[in-house]
């Protein structure tokens, strides 16, 4: 992605990202820019750019009331040198794309999700579901997208847990139509199939292509993209993976039959998250649960709340929890309850509610963070629409 932005020394865009001054070094390090300033001064200009940018030398714009100056500090001090002050400088900035880290194979549903969600960006795979949470907590990747529940499977359990456990917010939600296909390699027909790899989760939402289809067997496997990619690598002249058409497109794999799955209104939900700007963890209880800490991470709009939270072992402890959304007319989408890991029979219970971060919401958080033992703020954020997918032919 890239725009062109023009810099005259009459006016403030001079101080690009409003800051003064501009440290390019370190603007060209965070952000990828790629100055290339017009004629006469560009080669020199230019250079003076790449080369002290690879340095590491802090190279600042100064706003002076008869030039626009390039200095560079050194060992040696600032070294400026001057241009007039009727030259518009043309920059071409171009932005790196965004590291989003998914669980899985490239061409699974969590990638097209993530595609969806975040256009552009660049999907970073990851093995393991923890590998994906502890990114974003540390800040390798800028965001993540997960799926938390399936409209047929029920919720992801582990990134349920890891939702409370790790400093994320949910920033973002999508829902995506989950349509499987059988997938192999160029040249495979269906009637040669006698085995189909495919995520457990997916290949039970197939029971009736295989109940028409008994010569073919159900292998599980770790992934539905990653069943296409083994059978395509390996050209497999008897076997195909369950994935999307995603995962097709991914390893150029052919599709023998689309659209396989029993329900057709298999959804599965997915959160963006962002590293949150609180601490992480159950370990303390959250007084001041609406504080402005986690508010400059609410997207405009925001409709909907996710929480998570614990009651104390007191009678009638659930009832004034719930009571609290009651007493002002905030509406539940969702709870479920789940048990606390190195606590035997204790629970958190997740919560969805249909308000934003607006004052009947903040009061009924605070009222809870009174009553329970925990409160944890999982997201603010838009509800996702409903939207089907469209149809494509085989």
């Amino acid at each position: 992605m890239s725009r062109r932005i023009k810099l005259d020394v009459w006016s403030d865009q001079i101080e690009l990202a409003k800051v003064r001054p501009l440290t390019l070094a370190l603007v060209c390090e965070k952000m990828s820019f790629e100055i290339t300033p017009s004629f006469p001064y560009g080669t020199r200009l230019r250079n003076e750019v790449r080369r002290e940018s690879r340095s590491g030398i802090p190279i600042e714009f100064d706003r002076e009331p008869a030039s626009l100056s390039l200095s560079r500090q050194d060992g040696q001090g600032k070294k400026p040198f001057a241009l007039p002050r009727f030259f518009q400088l043309t920059c071409l900035v171009r932005k790196a794309a965004i590291q989003v880290a998914i669980q899985g194979e490239l061409g699974s549903f969590s990638h097209e999700a993530a595609e969806r969600m975040l256009p552009r960006s660049t999907v970073v795979p990851c093995a393991r579901s923890a590998e994906v949470f502890d990114r974003v907590q540390r800040g390798s990747v800028a965001a993540a997208v997960i799926p938390i529940e399936n409209s047929l499977a029920g919720t992801v359990a582990e990134h349920a847990d890891l939702l409370v456990t790790h400093g994320v917010f949910i920033q973002g939600e999508f829902l995506l139509r989950i349509v499987h296909n059988v997938i192999a390699a160029p040249g495979v027909k269906l009637n040669a199939l006698r085995k189909a790899f495919s995520h457990p989760v997916a290949l039970d939402q197939c029971r009736d292509f295989f109940h028409h289809h008994p010569r073919i067997e159900p292998v599980p496997f770790y992934d539905t993209a990653g069943s296409v990619k083994h059978v395509v690598a390996h050209r497999l002249p008897d076997a195909a993976g369950i994935a999307s058409r995603h995962a097709a497109r991914e390893y150029s794999g052919n599709i023998l039959q689309a659209g396989i799955e029993d329900d057709k209104r298999n959804f599965t939900r997915f959160f963006l998250i962002r590293k949150s700007t609180g601490k992480g963890g159950i370990a303390a209880r959250q007084k001041g649960i609406a504080a402005p800490r986690y508010q400059r991470l609410i997207p405009r709009g925001a409709n909907k709340t996710s929480i998570a939270f614990k009651v104390k072992n007191l009678p009638g402890a659930l009832f004034k929890s719930l009571s609290v959304f009651a007493l002002r007319d905030i509406s539940l989408s969702k709870i479920e309850s789940r048990p606390m890991r190195g606590r035997p029979w204790e629970y958190v219970f997740y919560v969805d509610f249909l308000r934003g971060d607006d004052e009947p919401a903040r009061n009924a958080l605070r009222h809870l963070d009174e009553v329970a033992e925990f409160v944890k703020v999982l997201g603010v954020y838009r509800a996702a629409q409903l939207v089907e997918a469209p149809r494509h032919s085989p």
